[in-house]
């Protein structure tokens, strides 16, 4: 049982001590070759798991910046030290223009395109977008033919191509019966989340009653939330 609870202490002092530059310090020195106190033993586990969750009394450093625990904070480090303290639920953001990498959350990204409407559902653009938990969203700017029309717009985000969605927030549509109608479209966000690779299509339909067909420009976006 002493070996036992000796080798959890190793494994807290190599995990936290080396990774993380912690000051945290035990009350009893076990010498290698003698027989360990279980009272001892435990001691210096519980005084290294109070450092470890910022207990009262320890501390956590770097080398040459001591910080002591607060009620209601956590720490963050990486295999230097200490990066910094941070009330809990808040996390730091960036504070420089670089963009997060891919498979980062805050990955985000942009596709654009336009194309001459004809009869059915066409697609602006698509894009192949990579495992994750997504914000996606898409607008559109439909431009008339300039003539007096009456048409029905839509707009829409789909995993099938050439195909107007049917979820929530995954369909716009407007009519106009005006000449040269010029029609701005935004379709969701919405929030997916899938464990292969995913097409993803902005899609514009146009029904012409009356007049001819017109165009469409748009962007299709998208947000890597986790």
């Amino acid at each position: 049982m002493i070996r036992s609870i000796g080798a959890v202490l190793l494994f807290l002092f190599a995990t936290f001590g080396a990774a993380s530059a912690q000051t945290c310090t035990v009350p009893n020195t076990l010498a290698n070759g003698s027989n360990a106190d279980a009272t001892q033993v435990m001691a210096n586990f519980n005084a290294l798991l109070s450092c470890i969750n910022g207990g009262s009394g320890s501390s956590i450093g770097d080398g040459t910046t001591t910080i002591s625990p607060g009620v209601n904070s956590t720490y963050l480090f990486n295999n230097a030290g200490v990066l910094g303290h941070v009330a809990i639920g808040q996390m730091p953001g960036i504070a420089t223009s670089t963009a997060a990498a891919p498979g980062n959350v805050g990955e985000t990204g942009t596709v654009s395109a336009s194309i001459t409407l004809s009869s059915g559902p066409q697609n602006i653009t698509s894009q192949l977008i990579q495992p994750g938990d997504w914000l996606i969203w898409g607008n559109v700017s439909f431009g008339g033919s300039g003539a007096t029309n009456t048409h029905d717009y839509y707009a829409s985000i789909s995993t099938t191509s050439a195909t107007i969605g049917s979820g929530p927030n995954q369909v716009f549509q407007f009519r106009a019966n005006y000449a040269d109608a010029a029609i701005g479209a935004t379709v969701g966000p919405i929030r997916v989340h899938f464990s292969s690779a995913t097409t993803y299509y902005l899609v514009a339909s146009q029904t012409v009653n009356s007049g001819a067909f017109g165009s469409a420009v748009g962007t299709l976006s998208w947000s890597r939330e986790r």
